[in-house]
Formats: C-alpha cells, structure tokens, sequence
C-alpha cells in the first residue's frame, strides 16, 4: 500500500513539475492562433494563456485570446500579454495598463496594447485619437 501511494505522490510531483511556470515562447510566423487559428506573427499584440492543467495556448490578438476563454470550459492559471515596449516579453496581463484605440491595427482588430506601467500605457495614449487606458479587469468585463 506504502509502495503505490509513494508512487502516486511521485507522479503528482512529476506532473506538477513538468507544468510551465512562466510563457513559453511563440515561434513567429509558425504558430497559430488557438482562436482564429492565423498564423502569429505580430510580436507587439501576441497573448498566451495556461490552464490550471498546464495547457498552453498562444494567440495573435488580445481578442482571440479573451474570445477563446469564454467560449472554452477550462480554469485559466495565468494570462499573458506582449509589453508593447522593447523586445514585446511576454508578463502577466493582471498587471498590464491597456491601451485602446480604434489608431491600433491589431491583428484580429482587439486594437488594444498592452504596457507593464501606467506612465508608459498614458504616454502612449497621448499619440493616440481617443485612447482608453484599462487594467485587465477593466478589458475583461
């Protein structure tokens, strides 16, 4: 009995061990959105989610990515979002400052960014003609 929980427990761990911890990178121009299923090819609006399972999805557009987990059953973890600032890493989009605006062409016509602080999402929405600054619950409402 000792043997198969001990077993058990190692499996969990082994499990719980593989699962991704941060985003996995996305191979431009070869992965596809999970949603709209284009190929993904904008580092600046790339999004990603995992599952509470460890489950990745990667997708072209803050839209798909926000469209695709309300149409699928599964406890999302952790979203993520491109900081549309320098090289477009991949960070938590519960912590993004969005900006909004019909001047964004994004792909899937979200036409949202994302920034990792408040002063560059106002910065940026100063270019802009009738920007919106949102927080992700703000987006996500």
């Amino acid at each position: 009995m000792k043997t198969k929980i001990t077993l058990f427990l190692l499996g969990l761990t082994f499990i719980f061990a593989c699962a991704p911890s941060g985003p996995e990178p996305i191979a431009f121009n070869k992965d596809a959105c999970d949603y709209c299923k284009m190929q993904i090819s904008e580092p600046p609006f790339a999004a990603q989610l995992i599952t509470q399972k460890g489950r990745v999805y990667k997708f072209d557009d803050v839209k798909c990515m926000i469209a695709y987990s309300k149409s699928e059953q599964q406890a999302v973890k952790t979203y993520y979002l491109a900081d549309f600032e320098g090289e477009h890493q991949l960070f938590d989009a519960t912590n993004a400052w969005l900006v909004k605006s019909d001047d964004i062409k994004s792909p899937m016509g979200g036409n949202t960014v994302a920034f990792s602080t408040k002063e560059q999402a106002e910065q940026h929405a100063k270019t802009l003609q009738n920007a919106s600054i949102l927080t992700w619950s703000n987006l996500t409402r």
